[in-house]
């Protein structure tokens, strides 16, 4: 019965908050993602460090959301992260090529709550 608008607002603030837990404030260049979901809202977040979010348009974001999203509502919660990440791997490559000496500084990991 809570209203939406709360439940997005929950949303948002557990995952600006996994955001930094997880270290992904942490790359030199500013480039973490985050991809959120909470399967029993059917909520998703796509958060993005400054480094790539000044540099990508905001429907790159919505758009890796609503593949998550898709996914969940589609009992395929598999899918919709393999099409979110691959949406944000894309314009990371793209603004972000790999250098000789691209070293991972965050683990790229799953975090299951």
């Amino acid at each position: 019965m809570t209203p939406r608008q709360v439940r997005q607002a929950r949303i948002r603030k557990a995952a600006l908050q996994q955001f930094l837990a997880q270290g992904q404030h942490v790359p030199e260049a500013r480039t973490g993602v985050l991809l959120f979901a909470c399967a029993a809202d059917r909520q998703v977040e796509v958060i993005a460090d400054e480094g790539i979010h000044s540099r990508v348009e905001p429907e790159v974001w919505a758009d890796a959301a609503q593949a998550l999203a898709q996914g969940l509502k589609a009992g395929d919660p598999v899918d919709g992260f393999q099409t979110a990440i691959g949406l944000c791997g894309d314009v990371l490559a793209r603004h972000f090529p790999p250098r000789p000496l691209n070293r991972n500084e965050i683990a790229d990991k799953l975090v299951v709550m």
